[in-house]
């Protein structure tokens, strides 16, 4: 593998390499995380006949799962031992271009109807969510107050073109990431904890995952942890951070740490009140809301019910 020291710095949740050659000797970068949390590069030089049989080419990382434009990756260590710490992928738009507010407008106004209204991977509708979704992790990541344990742990936070090295190992890990990531795509990426126990491995046996996606079902007991957890982070979510959550009622979108703590790790996020907004986050919230959506979530914030229930 192949990368600059700008991407071992930036993206890599694991010791990195990246091979150099000088007068016949093969010169290795490392970036190891020591004792203290901190990251330091290191080298180590080769002769020819040292670096003989020696496998510098590392998997980093191993594919979890995929959405709507984006992926999900779970990273290794220096040994190739996987790791607590997962990376997320999402294809969207910048915020700035030029040091000037992205031009949306046009860019909703130029997309096909279709591509408005659907999911599906470079969608204007897709890129729209994980552009909000992508921008409250940044925010998670920077806040310095508590922030409720049903949220995942955030580490790092990055976004502009794909590097072609970290394309190469999202294409290595799973094929047809080639296809959902084009070259030199317009990505944001985060590294955050990995949650053990999902609804793709039952949830480890700690909650069911054979169950209605129904708001009726949910209100019964067996579901108390999950909804008490939501109640915790929904308050915070819109209180502290003024968004509105969606799709939280698919168990896909929330797992379970190994000390049975719910986490809700990808919720679908609206920035809410819509006059608080500047005109490209009105514009975005408008595209994601629906029919008459904002009125909805009002109803349901002014009665409560929003904060008992998943009823979105």
């Amino acid at each position: 593998m192949v990368a600059s020291i700008d991407i071992i710095r930036k993206l890599s949740a694991k010791e990195s390499l990246i091979r150099a050659f000088n007068n016949r000797q093969t010169l290795v970068f490392r970036k190891v995380y020591m004792d203290n949390g901190s990251e330091q590069i290191l080298t180590t030089t080769y002769t020819p006949e040292e670096s003989e049989g020696k496998d510098f080419e590392a998997e980093t990382m191993d594919y979890l799962g995929s959405g709507y434009g984006g992926s999900v990756f779970r990273l290794k260590d220096n040994e190739g031992r996987l790791i607590d710490k997962v990376l997320k992928v999402v294809r969207t738009f910048p915020n700035k271009e030029d040091g000037k507010p992205f031009k949306y407008s046009e860019l909703l106004v130029n997309t096909p109807m279709p591509e408005r209204k659907k999911f599906f991977p470079g969608s204007l509708k897709s890129m729209t969510m994980n552009r909000i979704q992508a921008d409250f992790f940044r925010k998670l990541l920077k806040s310095t107050d508590p922030i409720p344990k049903g949220l995942p742990k955030v580490f790092k936070y990055s976004e502009g073109k794909l590097p072609p090295t970290l394309r190469r190992e999202m294409i290595a890990a799973k094929s047809e990431t080639a296809k959902k990531f084009p070259e030199e795509t317009y990505v944001s990426l985060w590294i955050m904890e990995y949650i053990p126990c999902v609804w793709k491995n039952e949830f480890c046996g700690k909650a069911p995952s054979n169950r209605k996606w129904t708001v009726s079902n949910l209100k019964n007991k067996e579901y108390n942890e999950e909804n008490k957890a939501y109640e915790e982070v929904a308050t915070y979510v819109l209180e502290d951070m003024n968004y509105v959550m969606k799709d939280v009622v698919n168990p896909r979108n929330f797992g379970i740490r190994d000390n049975g703590e719910i986490v809700y790790f990808d919720p679908f996020l609206i920035p809410y009140p819509s006059q608080d907004l500047n005109t490209n986050e009105k514009l975005m919230a408008s595209l994601l809301y629906g029919f008459k959506g904002e009125e909805k979530f009002k109803k349901a914030i002014d009665n409560g019910n929003y904060f008992r229930y998943r009823s979105f």
